[in-house]
């Protein structure tokens, strides 16, 4: 009984071309929705840290019996420029009275041992690449802590005036500026009650630009 000579092993070179190409489309696939979805995470963990530093703040004031405030300091005036670099920052600031508060001092103090400044901006330690926060709009503040602040009382309470809550919140945005560069909302809402709790909305339900003031600011860098 005669066996074959010769028996087929192992792939031949067109096989293994067609293999490489294959996996070389998914890669390249898996690397394109990687791009568009890590500029997502980033806004989401940006809106995410935020809130966490909100909470810091309400139980730095509960703990030492003073005010304690989140200062906005910067945000994106053009968030649908992507030849722009992204801005945002804030600190988180203890008072020197329980009330009405005059004189703040960035943490960490003799009374909080917490870190106190975030800049998500490019060449910070928080940088968050195509992530800015959007312009907050009119923050008052409370007579001592001065504008664009959030302050809480020792009671965990939010003190700015009523006219500072827009349909029952104070509201900081996040957003995806990539997204936003296509006309995509793609926006995180950290929004701040009364009572001191947060919670973050994500509108994102295929909304377009309302306005010809956002369409304006968009700048294609595909040229």
């Amino acid at each position: 009984m005669k066996y074959l000579a010769h028996q087929r092993k192992g792939f031949s070179l067109i096989e293994l071309m067609i293999v490489v190409a294959i996996f070389s489309i998914l890669a390249m696939i898996g690397f394109g929705n990687t791009r568009e979805s890590l500029p997502r995470y980033r806004a989401n963990a940006a809106a995410e840290q935020f809130a966490s530093n909100v909470a810091t703040c309400r139980m730095a004031a509960i703990r030492s019996g003073y005010e304690c405030r989140i200062r906005m300091n910067e945000y994106d005036d053009k968030p649908a420029n992507l030849t722009l670099d992204n801005a945002g920052s804030y600190f988180i600031e203890l008072g020197n009275k329980s009330i009405q508060a005059d004189e703040f001092d960035t943490l960490p103090t003799s009374l909080m041992e917490v870190q106190g400044t975030f800049d998500i901006g490019k060449g910070s330690t928080s940088y968050r690449r195509n992530v800015s926060i959007l312009d907050w709009g009119t923050i008052s503040g409370t007579t001592g802590s001065g504008g664009d602040s959030i302050v809480f009382s020792p009671r965990g309470f939010v003190a700015n005036p009523a006219s500072d809550f827009d349909d029952g919140y104070i509201s900081i945005q996040f957003v995806n500026k990539v997204s936003y560069n296509k006309g995509i909302n793609d926006i995180y809402k950290v929004q701040i009650a009364r009572s001191g709790m947060t919670r973050i909305e994500n509108p994102l339900m295929g909304d377009r630009y309302p306005d010809d003031n956002h369409g304006s600011e968009i700048t294609s860098t595909a040229d």
